[in-house]
């Protein structure tokens, strides 16, 4: 039988968004780690009723349901009190709970605890308790036919500590776990996510182990492949094999894996090729050199940048003739070619890449068509190297693409150079 699990985050806060909720990715990850399969992750407010749907609904249908916060001392946490009721049970007063309440709280200097941290001490009946030291708060297992329900602290430090100490162990031996799932992600920038899932939709359909899914970002699309066995070294075999059908299907057009940044690729290859580079920009408000100064390479690689939102800024910052701009627009091939051939002489650097393009700033009125911004690159052969690209949108959303395909025609370029 397929083990299966889910988690529910419990606390009013985290549906106002006031915080984060941090602990559901580490839990998945550690879950991961053991073959464990993750379905669902809900959240939900400090409301009783609501509290107890939820448990009741998880507890039908998933082997594992792990719970975080509502475990603390307020009329407020109300985990143990619901859990009890979605099993059936009374809660019991646990005195060697309160002993280490008492002595959590001694150690911290206080002399004595609020009447209300003895609720901290009540468990379901028959439950497991899983003892905290590292906090005031106990969780615990109640375990029956239907599967476990594993409650702890939503404070994370103490969350992790208990995750790693008890629950783990405790899941691998209940369940006998012995596998574990692996990842690799796949990163493009070169084209969409439909164009990607025509390419390879039955890759993702028909896979099961490992299975393919995709995940777009503003100007990348990522391919997750997720493999489970029961050791790394088979997890490593089967992502191996669907990469290699991936790759064969979109020849040159996977930047790079994991944690990979499309600017830190371009780095890299900049210097391994021994190149350096100037950018001129006039419509990505200087992302692109942004990017690239982020990098490890940056000193190296980068040899100056200039931001031109405007004409005059153009004709006086770069030099490129007035008499251009006014015979094919500043959004031009040629503006764009000029752009990059005179960074790259102002600046000696062996590549120059220009970017000219004019962005709709007024967003409650888009143009009927994309604006057009030209990409041109001077110093990869006797003249420059320009494409074109169209894309529409909000100004920031338009930047950020704009920026993320510039390095992703410049990659491609260097590549193949």
């Amino acid at each position: 039988m397929q083990v299966q699990a889910e988690l529910i985050a419990i606390g009013t806060e985290l549906l106002l968004g006031q915080i984060v909720d941090t602990n559901a990715t580490y839990i998945a990850q550690q879950l991961n780690a053991i073959g464990l399969n993750l379905f669902y992750k809900t959240t939900v407010g400090d409301n009783a009723g609501r509290i107890k749907e939820v448990l009741e609904r998880a507890h039908n249908r998933s082997q594992v349901v792990i719970t975080t916060g509502g475990i603390g001392p307020t009329e407020d946490d109300l985990t143990r009190e619901m859990v009890a009721e979605a099993t059936g049970r009374k809660l019991v007063f646990q005195q060697h709970l309160m002993d280490q309440i008492e002595a959590i709280f001694r150690s911290r200097g206080f002399t004595s605890i609020s009447p209300n941290n003895r609720k901290q001490a009540f468990i379901p009946e028959g439950a497991i308790p899983i003892e905290n030291p590292v906090g005031t708060a106990p969780g615990f297992i109640v375990d029956d036919e239907k599967g476990v329900i594993i409650s702890i602290p939503g404070v994370p430090s103490e969350m992790k500590y208990l995750m790693e100490k008890t629950v783990i162990p405790f899941l691998k031996k209940r369940f006998g776990l012995k596998g574990l799932i692996k990842s690799k992600v796949l990163k493009n920038s070169g084209i969409g996510e439909s164009r990607i899932d025509h390419i390879i939709g039955d890759l993702i359909v028909n896979s099961s182990n490992p299975t393919v899914g995709l995940l777009a970002h503003v100007g990348q699309v990522d391919i997750r492949i997720t493999a489970k066995a029961e050791d790394e070294a088979t997890a490593d075999r089967l992502i191996a094999e669907m990469e290699a059908k991936i790759r064969e299907r979109l020849p040159n057009q996977i930047f790079g894996t994991d944690q990979d940044t499309l600017e830190g690729v371009v780095a890299e290859i900049l210097k391994r090729q021994n190149k350096t580079l100037a950018v001129a920009e006039s419509n990505t408000g200087g992302l692109i050199a942004s990017k690239l100064s982020t990098t490890p390479e940056a000193l190296s690689i980068l040899k100056g940048c200039v931001t031109t939102l405007t004409e005059e800024a153009v004709v006086s910052l770069l030099g490129v003739p007035r008499e251009l701009i006014r015979e094919q627009g500043l959004a031009s091939a040629g503006v764009a070619e000029e752009m990059a051939s005179r960074i790259r002489s102002l600046t000696g650097a062996s590549l120059g890449l220009g970017v000219a393009g004019i962005l709709n700033w007024n967003e409650k009125q888009p143009p009927e068509t994309p604006p057009t911004t030209f990409i041109s690159i001077a110093g990869l052969g006797p003249q420059p190297v320009t494409e074109k690209y169209g894309m529409g949108g909000l100004a920031s959303f338009v930047q950020t693409r704009i920026a993320m395909m510039s390095l992703e025609i410049l990659r491609r370029k260097l590549i193949n150079a």
